[in-house]
């Protein structure tokens, strides 16, 4: 019996001037904190990896088009807004006239249907810039599974579909294994790149593993796919990352204000406009990873959190690598000032969004909106916010007028596999 039957069976359960980045060469603590790795000395010569400055984004709004690779759940629609409002530094803040450096329309922004981001580089104008933001795995995936389950709440008709069954019928673990975007950013920023001497000693140029399926359901380790172990395999994807940094910018989504505050310097924008409400904070109640880890769901919380990360290595490695990346930039940043990234992204916090969020978003702080807690035709309070819970087999969701409702096993089977074929879309 399947895990989704067993669960339904068991009826329960962010200086603002573009500068010239100075060479540097002291970025020794950025390896501390490796996990074990295999011992290989395929990667014993990546010292000098460390102590390379990444090169500035090179954006220049005469010169170039400004895209944005949504990644899902990684503060997308947020980026939507502040690069649509974003201005240059030297513009004249009375030109009404002045066009918009960025629009989500004529493939500005790279969303539903995206393919890899290289894909896009490949295939794009050379003048494309892009920039994209990366979010801590298991965060993603569960800020994925609870914005979609607020649609299980029973407030409105169900859309069906391949994901809205799952959310609503399968426990967050069984999600997790059976239908979970896993690896997403993985799939994304390195699948289908060449691994290297540090991956593939004998043939650097065979590429990294690209099968959707196997990306996303069969639990790939890093020391699956890199002879160089788990530090070997960080440390290539850092060389992916660091030669795509002058024409993508890497934002990370739990470094957000230290994010947008680099993007407004190597950009050469002008911060007091690189300012947002927050969007899309459907879900800002639901569960976060640290509830799992600290038992607040139960032993079953910890063992998802423990299926998230094994579900979620290869992209747990693409975060550490791209964490590193930006460690390396706020340094080397810093490294000829007398104040730091995080100094200045306060300060432009309390200058710039502080005054722009109370004027136009309210108190300037994220909603909290707990709709999932709404009962669905018979599930008690809070339930859709456990994420042991799955709907129980003999309760009726509501699909549509034409259609009457439906038990989660007649859903599970009319969406039992996903009805898009290409990559990266959206199951």
């Amino acid at each position: 019996m399947s895990p989704a039957h067993q669960c339904l069976r068991l009826h329960s359960l962010k200086c603002f001037a573009v500068t010239l980045i100075p060479l540097c060469g002291l970025l020794a603590f950025l390896s501390s904190g490796r996990k074990v790795s295999s011992s290989s000395p395929l990667f014993a010569s990546q010292t000098s990896l460390e102590h390379a400055c990444p090169a500035p984004f090179d954006y220049h709004p005469d010169l170039h088009r400004l895209r944005h690779y949504h990644q899902h759940k990684a503060g997308g629609k947020t980026v939507n807004y502040i690069l649509e409002r974003a201005r240059p530094l030297s513009a004249d803040t009375n030109d009404t006239t002045a066009g918009p450096l960025f629009t989500r329309d004529s493939g500005g922004e790279i969303h539903g249907s995206r393919k890899r981001l290289q894909k896009h580089i490949q295939k794009g104008d050379v003048t494309d810039r892009y920039v994209t933001f990366l979010r801590e795995p298991t965060a993603k995936v569960m800020s994925r599974f609870y914005y979609h389950r607020t649609m299980c709440n029973g407030t409105r008709w169900l859309v069906p579909s391949y994901k809205l069954a799952g959310v609503c019928c399968l426990t967050l673990a069984q999600y997790v294994k059976e239908r979970a975007m896993n690896n997403n950013q993985y799939e994304s920023l390195v699948a289908g790149r060449p691994m290297g001497t540090i991956c593939s000693p004998n043939n650097p140029s065979a590429v990294f593993e690209n099968d959707w399926f196997r990306i996303r359901r069969e639990m790939l380790t890093p020391d699956d796919i890199c002879r160089g172990g788990w530090d070997g395999f960080v440390d290539r994807i850092q060389e992916i990352l660091l030669d795509l940094s002058d024409t993508v910018f890497f934002g990370i989504v739990e470094k957000w204000d230290e994010s947008l505050f680099l993007l407004s310097v190597d950009g050469g924008l002008d911060p007091s406009s690189v300012v947002y409400c927050h969007k899309n904070a459907k879900a800002s109640g639901s569960p976060k990873p640290t509830e799992l880890e600290e038992g607040l769901w139960g032993a079953e919380g910890k063992q998802t959190l423990r299926v998230l990360r094994e579900y979620n290595a290869l992209d747990l490695a693409t975060y550490e690598a791209a964490m590193k990346l930006f460690n390396r930039k706020v340094a080397c940043w810093e490294a000829s000032r007398t104040v730091t990234v995080e100094s200045e992204a306060e300060r432009w916090q309390k200058d710039a969004l502080a005054p722009f969020q109370e004027d136009n978003c309210g108190a300037g702080k994220k909603k909290s909106n707990r709709t999932y807690y709404a009962p669905v035709l018979g599930v008690p309070d809070g339930k859709l916010a456990d994420p042991n819970f799955c709907i129980p087999s003999n309760l009726r969701i509501m699909i549509s007028q034409e259609d009457g409702n439906k038990t989660c096993p007649e859903l599970l089977e009319d969406f039992s596999y996903c009805e898009f074929t290409m990559y990266l879309e959206p199951c």
